[in-house]
């Protein structure tokens, strides 16, 4: 998943998130101004005790500004560490976001069953995106190219006869080495 999905995923977050616990509205509706007004050092010290006290949507917001370098200098290992705590307090966000980290192995090395295990999670409290990225990653990848040839089998003829079946014809020269072939498609981004 490139980073600008993942900054928008973060972004609603944000959004979601402004209404929270009136308990942490005053540190956090600080925070939540000096982010708007882009100070991103002024909302890491108005969220940072809150998240350290458990509070699982301030902690995705706290790895998301590691994750991005805002405010902090770029840190995906935090990031993890903050998206880690939300998510085993069951917050959807933090599991998509741990998700996100372990396909793309940002932070902590890739891991294809920790991200399915992540985005499953989130899948289960109604995360669409999270559903998308499940069936990206449990889907078979698509074959560049269907074989131009298969081999001949025996025919039955021969095989009820007990007779040899007659040896394959050589394949064609393949597509790619004839002169007049497309090129091959560029390789996609991982």
């Amino acid at each position: 998943m490139p980073r600008s999905r993942f900054v928008a995923s973060v972004i609603l977050a944000l959004g979601l998130v402004v209404h929270g616990p009136a308990s942490a509205a005053g540190d956090f509706e600080g925070g939540v101004k000096a982010y708007q007004r882009g100070d991103f050092e002024e909302a890491l010290r108005q969220w940072l005790p809150l998240a350290q006290e458990g509070m699982p949507f301030v902690q995705v917001l706290v790895g998301s500004l590691y994750a991005f370098g805002q405010g902090v200098e770029r840190d995906d290992a935090a990031a993890v560490q903050w998206y880690r705590r939300a998510a085993m307090q069951g917050s959807a966000q933090g599991q998509f976001n741990l998700a996100v980290m372990y396909e793309n192995g940002w932070g902590i090395p890739a891991d294809a069953d920790k991200a399915r295990y992540w985005y499953t999670e989130a899948a289960r409290q109604g995360r669409e995106d999270a559903r998308e990225r499940l069936a990206a990653l449990t889907s078979p990848p698509p074959e560049a190219e269907p074989p131009a040839v298969s081999s001949p089998k025996p025919s039955d003829d021969a095989a009820r006869r007990n007779e040899p079946a007659a040896a394959p014809s050589p394949a064609p020269v393949e597509a790619a080495a004839r002169s007049d072939a497309a090129p091959p498609p560029p390789a996609a981004d991982a």
